[in-house]
């Protein structure tokens, strides 16, 4: 019985600690030892970053000051005040393209896309149809502007 394992009345040295010439150049001569006495898992080596590898470092800088003059022409432009087309840009099909500036409804009124009608439907519609949701942007729309809300008519 040459392979029976320690009882615990008997004592066994404990096995050396490995030496560098016993371990191959990966592995760390004070690696912990597991209960078997073998090597516990390798420690990986951090290897040096490679300059090509890393992102390049770019200055910016701040915006140069534009001129008094040129600085309130560009503050009508932005706002749109300037730009009054007297019929929209189309393309060759007729479809439009851009359009004036001015809205076409007044801002005191929202109108929906469905009549009042199709909103009551569109609730009692499964929530798998494309109309359930239509009706729950339509009330969310009348939730948030109130009055301003108009149904568009039937």
């Amino acid at each position: 019985m040459d392979n029976q394992l320690p009882t615990s009345g008997q004592n066994q040295p404990a096995p050396p600690p490995p030496t560098s010439s016993s371990l191959p150049p990966s592995q760390p001569v004070n690696a912990p030892a597991s209960a078997s006495g073998t090597i516990a898992k390798e420690t990986v080596e951090a290897k040096p970053v490679d300059p090509s590898e890393t992102a390049p470092i770019v200055e910016t800088r701040e915006p140069e000051k534009v001129p008094e003059e040129v600085e309130s022409w560009l503050e009508k432009l932005e706002r749109g005040e300037d730009i009054k087309l007297p019929q929209p840009v189309t393309d060759d099909q007729g479809q439009t393209l851009v359009s004036s500036a001015e809205p076409d409804v007044t801002e005191d009124q929202i109108v929906l896309p469905v009549s009042e009608d199709s909103v009551t439907t569109g609730q009692k519609a499964s929530v798998s149809d494309s109309v359930r949701w239509l009706a729950e942007w339509c009330l969310r729309l009348i939730k948030k502007f109130g009055s301003a809300i108009v149904y568009r008519p039937s």
